[in-house]
């Protein structure tokens, strides 16, 4: 949420609003591409820090996923003026997509048994045996709090109304080409301390899950090189990156271009799927032209670089630059190269090293992996995602896996010495 406004357009835009009155009422319009909502309406909610929510990379993902995903975009309205901006798009799941039955033990008593075998029908037979359309407020492929922004004039109460009125509208009026409908919503993601906004949500029948959180590096303002990092570790942890660094010498990193991601792009979505099917939860998948079209559209700000090996492609990794921070994105490697060469390790110490060149002062590592993020200084920060099935039988059933849900378990390493 913008608390500031302090580029020159946005500070045009702040007196604006401030001739609005605060009961004025708040209307909106769904657009499915952001290329038919005027820039003017778009921008001057955003400030440089909100790099997801540029056009830019907006129009890469629209491009990216047309054929299999259906963007929707939402700009909210006080006279006139546009006070709040949100991204979601709509999918077909054909996979396993909930466990939340829990096998029990043969000594546990009837009525434990029965209510198990109940839930085991239910998840195999009602909600993992079919398609089903999603429409995911935010972005499926991010970690974080890349839904939406809003003006604060505008108010939260006044926002989420106008969101679940905007959602229920998306709801009705969309048909997948199957005739399939939207049967569930996901907002995703939010930190903790927005509890005062997702009571909101929770007063609208969602449930809330606790995600995996995304691991963020801290760049300490006396790192100037790679190796003042090295020097704020704990010797323990320090000779166990040189020793990482030591395998991964015979790897050749190389930047590449936007014509160089084109020529590589079928052995870099080959090696993005061989890490994302390992994954025990995925929703949806990158298609191949993601990178590039990336790439086209935000040059400089998003890098992808190649990993090889005698040549021969081993591995990449992707990233988005701003100013302030550094954004891990997607990788892929060769998992059975892995152990020899510590692809992954030498991958987080190369984006730890992008990260100081660039004078960040942050590193996302987004999540998964926490507990090997964690070895090289990254801590977690805490997500929470919500979820609604649009049957109200089916929402009630859904009710116990939040409730049951256990996120996975972890060691935290302390690799930094203190400050």
């Amino acid at each position: 949420m913008i608390s500031q406004i302090a580029c020159p357009v946005c500070a045009k835009f702040a007196e604006k609003i401030d001739v609005i009155e605060a009961s004025a009422p708040v209307t909106f319009k769904i657009h499915h591409s952001v290329s038919t909502i005027n820039p003017a309406d778009w921008d001057h909610l955003l400030d440089c820090k909100l790099i997801f929510l540029r056009r830019e990379y907006l129009l890469a993902f629209e491009r990216s996923h047309q054929d299999v995903m259906a963007c929707r975009y939402i700009v909210m309205y006080q006279k006139d003026i546009a006070v709040g901006l949100v991204f979601s798009h709509i999918l077909l799941v054909d996979q396993p997509f909930l466990q939340f039955a829990e096998n029990v033990s043969t000594d546990a008593s009837s009525c434990v048994k029965v209510r198990s075998k109940v839930e085991h029908w239910v998840q195999d037979h009602l909600i993992n045996q079919y398609q089903f359309g999603v429409l995911v407020v935010g972005n499926l492929f991010l970690t974080g709090e890349h839904a939406f922004v809003f003006h604060p004039h505008t108010g939260a109460n006044k926002f989420y109304t106008t969101l679940e009125k905007a959602i229920n509208k998306i709801i009705a009026d969309y048909r997948f080409p199957n005739g399939k409908t939207i049967s569930m919503v996901l907002i995703k993601d939010f930190a903790p301390d927005k509890k005062g906004i997702v009571d909101l949500f929770l007063n609208e029948n969602f449930h809330q899950i606790q995600s995996e959180p995304d691991m963020v590096l801290d760049i300490w303002d006396n790192w100037h090189s790679f190796d003042d990092y090295l020097k704020a570790m704990s010797s323990k942890y320090r000779v166990r990156a040189k020793r990482v660094m030591k395998k991964g010498k015979p790897l050749t990193r190389t930047p590449l271009s936007y014509e160089q991601i084109k020529d590589h792009q079928a052995i870099i979505h080959l090696l993005y799927q061989s890490i994302a099917r390992e994954s025990d939860f995925n929703l949806g998948y990158l298609e191949p032209t993601y990178f590039a079209n990336l790439k086209k559209e935000m040059g400089d700000s998003f890098q992808v670089t190649l990993y090889t090996l005698n040549d021969r492609p081993v591995g990449f990794t992707s990233c988005f630059i701003t100013h302030e921070g550094l954004d891990a994105h997607y990788v892929g490697y060769v998992t059975d190269l892995n152990r020899q060469y510590a692809i992954y390790n030498n991958m987080l110490y190369d984006l730890i090293h992008i990260a100081i060149d660039h004078k960040c002062k942050q590193l996302s590592f987004a999540r998964t992996a926490t507990e090997i993020k964690s070895t090289v200084g990254a801590k977690p920060q805490d997500l929470y995602l919500y979820f609604r099935h649009e049957n109200k039988v089916m929402n009630k059933i859904l009710s116990r896996y939040a409730k049951n849900f256990v996120k996975a378990d972890y060691v935290l390493r302390n690799p930094l010495k203190e400050k």
